[in-house]
């Protein structure tokens, strides 16, 4: 019997042992902190990255099977041509909205490519209507792009970023802006001729079920920024003419002295992929590349 007693004593912890695994085990916890939040910034980036990558290839591989750029992408401005309260950043001039009448250049521009329905989304005059701004955005029937005498269209188009932004990711021109985002040069662009339209790649766009099961959602840091609060999906970016010589003609009656935007219109050609984030730019592939390294590094 004195035997199995000590035994008994002897499987339980003391007060001091306790508190010595406890002590453990918080000092193992406070070292696991910052790793586990460089885990989740690492994942941010690389899922970030791959999905831009994986969005810009699907995308091109649509456009040569189908001859034409992909239907139903969304708008990310509502039918006043308010833009979508939802987006991670609106700040006045990071992103702007454009007015294309039916049958003008721009929307003659964006049918050439293919891209003929656009879907609104599910606001209207600036107030939110959705359960969750990502996948109850869009309103559920399509705007078709407008011939002569058809629908006028509300897109929104890549801004400056500086005119009360927020952050310091200010740029001189819109060609500085796309180049940082797409790590092309600057002079690829010409914000004097183009428009540069940002489409989301929902849900109800015609790549889903041929060159794509879903449409992707990029992964928030923070779960305040999440897809049910904020508009988390993937954008592609394309070049729409807005100007040409025959236009500047036509409006003056006489031939311009020059045609720097030329004597035509052509197609919306497609620039990339891009995510809308804070600080207040677009995030295309190669920035997205550049803050993933710079935070591998910081860590």
């Amino acid at each position: 019997m004195k035997h199995y007693n000590k035994m008994a004593r002897q499987a339980g912890m003391t007060l001091i042992e306790l508190t010595v695994v406890l002590l453990v085990l918080i000092g193992l916890a406070g070292l696991m902190i910052p790793y586990v939040s460089g885990f989740v910034s690492k994942t941010h980036d690389s899922t970030g990255s791959n999905n831009l990558a994986q969005l810009n290839s699907t995308i091109q591989r649509y456009q040569l099977q189908a001859m034409r750029f992909p239907g139903n992408l969304q708008t990310l401005v509502d039918v006043s041509g308010v833009t979508y309260e939802k987006l991670m950043q609106t700040a006045a001039g990071v992103y702007v909205p454009a007015e294309y009448t039916a049958g003008d250049i721009s929307s003659m521009s964006l049918r050439g490519a293919g891209i003929t329905e656009l879907m609104q989304l599910n606001q209207t005059a600036g107030t939110f209507d959705g359960a969750s701004a990502t996948f109850n955005a869009a309103e559920g029937t399509s705007l078709p792009v407008g011939m002569m005498g058809g629908t006028t269209v509300d897109v929104l188009t890549v801004g400056l970023g500086a005119e009360n932004a927020v952050g310091t990711d200010n740029y001189g021109s819109i060609e500085l802006h796309l180049a940082d985002a797409t790590g092309q040069l600057a002079s690829n662009f010409n914000a004097t001729c183009n428009d540069y339209v940002i489409l989301g790649v929902g849900q109800e766009n015609s790549m889903i079920g041929t060159a794509m099961t879903d449409a992707p959602v990029h992964f928030a840091q923070n779960g305040n920024m999440g897809p049910d609060n904020n508009y988390n999906r993937f954008v592609a970016v394309f070049e729409v003419d807005k100007a040409n010589g025959l236009a500047a003609a036509a409006a003056t009656s006489s031939v311009p002295p020059t045609l720097e935007c030329g004597d035509s219109t052509h197609a919306a050609k497609f620039v990339g992929t891009a995510m809308l984030m804070m600080p207040p730019h677009l995030f295309g592939l190669a920035h997205e590349l550049g803050h993933a390294y710079s935070n591998i590094a910081a860590q």
